[in-house]
């Protein structure tokens, strides 16, 4: 069942809308001197609750409701910053507001003032409760008149000679509810007001529902003078006298509900109706029968079904669009999306009970899931989605992960709740892998609001927000900046959720076409803002993508080298190491890219000087394998040989370290161990085009090509129509005396290339030693 969030300025209005099949959470507001539900009126709807300020502020900051329904400006005022869908129901008129202060504001400026915040809600409809309200206030949006079942009323009777007026407030709302009129009508004639009115003597509020409907069923009828054109020609009393099957007395209106002669009369002078309450007091039977009318017409026009339809149709209409978008926050699928497509092991630091990680797993699928909580509880919950959930606090839990193992880690809301936010993120970016990227999000302190609220001395702490009462830390766009350089991260992406406030603000900058401008925050002004200076005041988060800064110069270093960029190479690796804040191994990560670049310069004894560098740092075998082919081209094949041995030594697997066996002895003119440590090396990896041309090339060289056939022939299996591996494999058949076979492939090569030089000697040399084939060909 849908749950939303409305504010009780009309319990009858309210009662009416508890009829849909929603449940509501009703906040209480301060009308007519009361702050509580006034059961005088009507009971709670049922299956629906009234909540404090701070319990239903706390739901809606954590947009655990579907809807809101406002129905003053004030509403508006608590709302506006949520991304639920919202209604705006207008059950005044802006005249007759504007008249009962007292004209003491410009209509046009009040309305220029709702109309700027209504601007500010992501998803707001304004509703009117009348065709004459949605004129009075120009706005565009659905008029849902009031309904009423009869059903509910009836059982009238008339056995009271007495008048009945309702309404609350009617003297202080004379202009629109025809008080002063009303009471000169029933001056001498009996007659009972029902109401909050302190300015009527007698007048009172029925005791509940129950007591009004009693009250309605038993006066001979009802005196209504809304006046036009500041209210409608009727009102929820009007109706639900007319459901009970009361006659009705009403001053002239086109919008009046009331046909003359048939369920009333209509009249415009005091004389006039006072004459028809007469006739009615008078007259039972009359009443009776005008009442029975009355029931008839209230049904007809005014229809519960078709007002509870109109609303849960743009209910739901709203809420069909909303409801993706609220799993999408729930799950922070903002977050999520800044997660790389290919990302097969992702550690989520403060998983909290499993949202993201639901969102997560409906995105990537069969992934590698693994968080970190320190509320048991909420641990608990997330086990349902994660490969595996430790409970700890990770500021304070040592990893028991290989380094390197994780291609994504994620800190939504994190690093405002420790209090060293550095020394996290250091923690845990070791963890991350060569193209690994760390995603978060953090809230921005400079938002305006909270500038603001400085100006005047207030830094209040909230349940939610940027203010959240855990926040330890806080951080501007540059702080953020500085933090993530000072972890060793390089910032990718720079990303943020932006108040929909800002939009109208960039209207107007676009309009202005300014380059600099002032933003007056109320107590302060600051002065000449850039564009970018002032949309980050509207930034209520950021959402950020880094990587360990050491593989992002390397990235940048091989897409300049891969792009024919050889210019400021060098330069950036030697920037780079000269950054104190590198550790030994992303030291040892520079430099042995450097150590490339000098190799492919030419600049050898630089190239060995860097792989030097790197060998007491980093772990594996890349070091040694560099300072190897180094000392390869230098000609120091006796060193090469000894490094390549360290380097394998460290990774029996490096295909690598055995092809640059094979190299050694093949400078050495060990021909038939070099043909061993290829063999072994492509055993490896096949995919090794340059080795297994080497190896080809030796074997041939020392008159055994069958040594190569069978890398050969696996190569082709993987890849059929590799450009001249075909050839070299039917003229290494043929070398090794497999005739027959280098003629059949000799042959398959020409059914595509009739031209292929290669396999037309192999033909023809065949057909002359085997004359057989040429007859099968």
């Amino acid at each position: 069942m849908l749950r939303i969030l409305t504010f009780n300025w009309h319990e009858g209005y309210i009662s009416l809308l508890g009829k849909l099949p929603v449940t509501f959470d009703i906040v209480e507001r301060r009308k007519g001197g009361y702050e509580r539900w006034m059961t005088e009126f009507r009971p709670c709807p049922r299956g629906s609750r009234i909540v404090d300020f701070k319990t239903a502020m706390g739901h809606l900051a954590r947009e655990e409701y579907d809807a809101i329904i406002c129905h003053d400006m004030s509403d508006l005022l608590l709302t506006r910053k949520s991304p639920i869908p919202q209604f705006m129901v207008f059950h005044n008129r802006l005249d007759t507001m504007i008249a009962l202060g007292k004209n003491a504001v410009d209509p046009r400026e009040y309305r220029k003032a709702l109309s700027e915040l209504m601007s500010q809600v992501s998803d707001l409809t304004p509703v009117f409760i009348s065709a004459s309200k949605k004129e009075s206030w120009g706005f565009a949006g659905p008029v849902i008149l009031p309904g009423i079942d009869p059903g509910e009323w009836g059982g009238y009777d008339g056995s009271l000679d007495r008048a009945l007026r309702i309404g609350n407030f009617i003297e202080e709302r004379d202009l629109m509810l025809g008080a002063t009129l009303s009471g000169q009508v029933l001056d001498g004639i009996p007659h009972t007001t029902l109401g909050l009115n302190p300015r009527i003597p007698g007048a009172h509020p029925s005791r509940n529902l129950e007591d009004l409907k009693e009250q309605m069923r038993h006066h001979r009828l009802l005196l209504h003078t809304t006046v036009e054109p500041w209210e409608d020609g009727y009102n929820f009393s009007l109706l639900e006298a007319m459901a009970t099957g009361m006659p009705i007395v009403a001053l002239t209106h086109s919008g009046s509900p009331v046909k003359e002669g048939v369920n009333g009369f209509l009249a415009e002078r005091v004389e006039d109706l006072k004459e028809h309450v007469k006739t009615l007091l008078g007259n039972r039977g009359l009443a009776q029968e005008m009442g029975a009318a009355s029931r008839e017409i209230v049904a007809r026009e005014f229809p519960l079904d078709r007002f509870l339809e109109s609303w849960e149709r743009l209910i739901n209409q709203k809420v069909a669009v909303w409801k993706p978008k609220q799993l999408y926050r729930k799950e922070r699928g903002e977050v999520i999306d800044r997660i790389p497509a290919g990302a097969n092991r992702i550690l989520d630091i403060g998983c909290g009970a499993g949202s993201m990680g639901r969102g997560i797993r409906t995105r990537w699928g069969n992934v590698t899931l693994v968080g970190i909580e320190k509320d048991a509880a909420r641990g608990f919950e997330a086990k349902a989605f994660y490969d595996r959930v430790i409970v700890a606090d990770a500021a304070t839990w040592e990893p028991d992960f290989n380094e390197e193992s994780f291609d994504a880690i994620v800190m939504a809301d994190v690093l405002e709740h420790v209090e060293d936010p550095v020394s996290l993120l250091r923690k845990y970016v070791p963890y991350l892998s060569p193209q690994g990227v760390l995603v978060l999000s953090v809230p921005n302190i400079r938002y305006h609001e909270i500038l603001g609220g400085l100006a005047q001395g207030r830094f209040d702490y909230q349940e939610q927000g940027i203010l959240d009462r855990s926040h330890l830390r806080f951080f501007t766009r540059k702080t953020l900046v500085e933090l993530l350089e000072q972890a060793g991260l390089q910032i990718e992406t720079l990303g943020a959720n932006v108040s929909s406030e800002f939009s109208k603000m960039a209207e107007e900058l676009a309009r202005r076409g300014e380059s600099r401008t002032d933003v007056d925050l109320g107590s302060i002004v600051l002065r000449e803002q850039s564009p970018e200076e002032i949309r980050d005041l509207f930034v209520m988060q950021y959402l950020v993508t880094a990587r360990r800064r050491v593989f992002g110069i390397i990235e940048k270093v091989d897409d300049m080298i891969g792009s024919g960029i050889s210019d400021g190479v060098e330069e950036l690796l030697l920037s780079a190491l000269a950054d104190p804040g590198l550790t030994r191994e992303e030291r040892g990560e520079v430099e042995i890219k450097l150590g490339e670049i000098l190799s492919r310069k030419g600049d050898l004894p630089g190239a060995r000087q860097a792989f030097e560098r790197a060998i007491p740092v980093v772990a594996d075998e890349r070091a040694y394998q560099g300072r190897a082919v180094v000392a390869l081209l230098m000609g120091d094949f006796a060193d090469s040989l000894a490094d390549f041995k360290r380097a394998f030594e460290k990774n029996p697997r490096s295909h690598a370290s055995l092809s640059g066996f094979g190299m050694v002895c093949q400078e050495l003119r060990n021909y038939e161990e070099a043909v061993y440590y290829y063999d072994q090396s492509l055993g490896i990896d096949l995919d090794q085009e340059e080795v297994l041309r080497l190896l080809v090339d030796v074997a041939r060289a020392i008159g055994r090509p069958e040594a190569a056939i069978g890398r050969v022939r696996e190569f082709l299996l993987r890849h059929p129509f590799k450009n001249g591996f075909r050839a070299l494999y039917a003229t290494l058949l043929e070398e090794s005396g497999q005739l027959e076979e280098a003629f059949h492939i000799a042959r398959e090569i020409l059914a595509r290339d009739p031209k292929n030089g290669v396999a037309l000697g192999i033909v023809e040399r065949a057909e002359s030693a085997v004359p057989a084939l040429a007859v099968k060909a």
